[in-house]
């Protein structure tokens, strides 16, 4: 397909790049924030995204129980956490966690996480709650930091923390939500702990589409977010996404097009859903509009490294039966991360 090229997007290349720069790059360097770190000079840190970890862990280990009360949360986030941090060996962890829902994004969109709360079993819920609080002491034990702000929902906290942590560490965010997608740059990358698999500046394109990493929020924009109960585009799916956007680049430059594509030429019914959508999932553009003036919090108060507190830890893990929680090769890689 013969991609369309904006005047906008053609004064992104620029005569001076030297020779065999292609296309991508030269629109990385005008499209995303400017490359901080070189390779292998600064030190690694993650940030993990606490409630997708939890609920990985409560369906991974849902049959763990201890006198009568679930451990599945307690016993598998940690047991999650373990091998990410052998394999990654960061110096810093910065588990975050979920706040309520920002009232703006309800203004705009009122059945925003609609789904989540309709059916749920309150008994169940302040259970699963419950495991939350005993799993975030079991952490401040442990020695890691935890980011929390009642006013701040999770995915906002992480835009906050992985926006300050790049300024010093090659970032990594752990989660398995595509959301965090969209803040991947020369310095941040994200680990998905399902399958696996890391995805950074270089390979996002062979596994999204053909999608480049600035056009991802546009993405996202088209096909919506079935988790977050937010609509995309009608009949718009992931592939016809990625196609208008190998076209045109961009919705707005679609938009500004004389051309009218099939299922697309409604161009003020795709406007209202892009400005709609721009509002609900791009975090740079939410967060640095509406929640500016809200601080990073942690838990206990404690900010960047609450202390390793063995004995505590090990008290915490025997009294909830984590007796395999406690070997000396067990507590390796956090011991590390304390030191």
């Amino acid at each position: 397909m013969k991609r369309i090229l904006t005047n906008r997007q053609k004064s992104l290349i620029k005569p001076n790049f030297p020779k065999g720069i292609n296309f991508t790059e030269a629109r990385d360097k005008f499209m995303l924030p400017a490359k901080r770190h070189i390779a292998g000079s600064v030190k690694t840190c993650l940030v993990v995204d606490g409630m997708n970890i939890a609920y990985q862990a409560f369906y991974a280990y849902a049959k763990l129980s201890h006198q009568g009360k679930s451990t599945s949360i307690l016993y598998g986030f940690i047991n999650i956490l373990r091998p990410i941090l052998k394999q990654f060996d960061p110096v810093r962890v910065v588990v975050c966690w979920d706040g309520v829902k920002h009232p703006e994004r309800l203004k705009t969109l009122p059945t925003y996480k609609g789904h989540r709360e309709a059916g749920r079993d309150p008994k169940k819920r302040k259970k699963f709650l419950k495991q939350i609080e005993r799993t975030r002491k079991l952490l401040y034990y442990l020695g890691i930091s935890q980011a929390y702000n009642p006013n701040i929902e999770g995915d906002d906290m992480i835009y906050w923390v992985s926006k300050r942590m790049q300024k010093i560490y090659r970032t990594i965010i752990v989660s398995g939500d595509k959301d965090f997608k969209q803040l991947i740059n020369h310095d941040v990358s994200v680990y998905n702990p399902r399958n696996k698999y890391l995805e950074n500046i270089w390979a996002f394109p062979v596994s999204n589409y053909g999608v480049e990493v600035a056009q991802y929020k546009d993405f996202l924009c088209l096909t919506g977010d079935k988790s977050d109960d937010i609509p995309g585009y009608p009949n718009i799916g992931e592939k016809r996404a990625a196609s208008l956007l190998t076209k045109y680049y961009s919705i707005k430059d679609y938009l500004e097009s004389k051309e009218d594509l099939p299922g697309l030429t409604d161009k003020e019914k795709l406007k209202g859903v892009y400005l709609r959508n721009n509002k609900m999932i791009n975090l740079r553009y939410f967060n640095e509009k509406y929640n500016k003036k809200v601080n990073i919090t942690y838990y206990r108060g404690k900010s960047y490294n609450p202390g390793f507190n063995e004995i505590k830890y090990k008290a915490y893990c025997l009294k909830y039966g984590l007796k395999t929680s406690i070997f000396p090769l067990f507590l390796e890689p956090f011991k590390k991360l304390n030191q």
